[in-house]
């Protein structure tokens, strides 16, 4: 009995050895990454503290403030990575209270509930797997606002650089608008995307992967009467310019377009051109509700169907 009592005591205390180490080689890391990133010409302040004994390695960083080389300011008040430490791959990031973005003296605002996410890595940082959810997600600045609802954000690994995305709201509200079960706003997203290089965690504070393929399956949004599917290939120079054609199918467009226009975000001038030139469209294809035309990016150029719309987006990540 004795000696099984002295087996059982030495487990523990090897076990809770195990843990301290674990948990100081943890705030190691933090250390080191903080130093590594001053030493590029960042400043980087937070408070460190690791809990989670006897089977969890739970970090935490409060009031967060940290300042790139390029100026860019991200403020939070707590941020936590939560794990266990059989499963040293695997955490789930917690933005319990928001975080405040500074940059080029603009500022963006990011808050709601349940922002949280669950990013599974191989031993060398390489990103397989990243979920992420928000009950409600509010993101505003000094010229616009966005609420949201049901967030649902999913990114995985699917080949050498290429991974998949999926993205979901179940309701979406702009500066004036408010979000109602029965009159709800619906945003999905499926794609393949295909990058430079792979995510690695590590890499991260540097310049992130830029995509050079985007296989977008179905993109579909919809507001009351109005329908939008997007759906088709296209590639990405290393600048970011798109060159490809997406179908573009909209249903009750008309009032898409005049909401737009009443609302100051389209011209009139331009809103009267769109009109007319979507009108006649529609109207040849016998179906003067719904439109079905190509959305295509050439020479860093925007047209749907045979009406320009200006330059091409520019699409790289910050």
């Amino acid at each position: 009995m004795k000696r099984w009592i002295v087996l059982i005591v030495a487990a523990a205390l090897g076990y809770a050895v195990f843990w301290f180490y674990e948990a100081n080689a943890l705030r190691g890391q933090v250390s080191d990454w903080m130093d590594a990133r001053r030493a590029d010409g960042w400043q980087v302040e937070a408070e460190v503290k690791v809990r989670g004994f006897p089977s969890r390695l739970d970090l935490t960083l409060s009031d967060l403030d940290v300042i790139t080389a390029e100026g860019t300011r991200v403020e939070a008040p707590i941020f936590q990575s939560l794990g266990l430490t059989y499963k040293p791959g695997h955490h789930i990031l917690v933005l319990p209270q928001g975080a405040v973005i500074t940059k080029g003296g603009a500022t963006t605002t990011v808050d709601g509930q349940g922002l949280r996410a669950s990013v599974i890595t191989d031993a060398d940082g390489q990103l397989l797997r990243l979920n992420a959810e928000a009950e409600t997600l509010n993101i505003a600045n000094d010229d616009r606002s966005l609420a949201a609802a049901g967030v649902l954000l999913g990114f995985q690994m699917a080949s050498a650089r290429t991974y998949r995305l999926g993205l979901s709201a179940d309701a979406l509200a702009g500066p004036s608008g408010t979000m109602a079960p029965d009159s709800a706003d619906a945003l999905s997203v499926q794609a393949e995307i295909a990058f430079d290089r792979d995510w690695r965690l590590g890499d991260l504070p540097q310049e992130r992967p830029q995509p050079t393929n985007l296989d977008l399956r179905l993109a579909q949004y919809q507001v009351g009467a109005l329908n939008v599917h997007l759906a088709g290939k296209m590639s990405i120079s290393a600048s970011g310019t798109p060159d490809g054609a997406l179908t573009l199918r909209a249903t009750n467009w008309q009032e898409a377009l005049t909401g737009l226009r009443d609302t100051g975000h389209l011209p009139d001038t331009l809103a009267d051109a769109l009109m007319s030139g979507l009108s006649l469209a529609a109207t040849l294809s016998g179906k003067p509700n719904t439109l079905d035309l190509p959305l295509t990016f050439k020479g860093g150029k925007t047209n749907l169907g045979p009406i320009p719309l200006g330059p091409a987006p520019r699409l790289r990540l910050p």
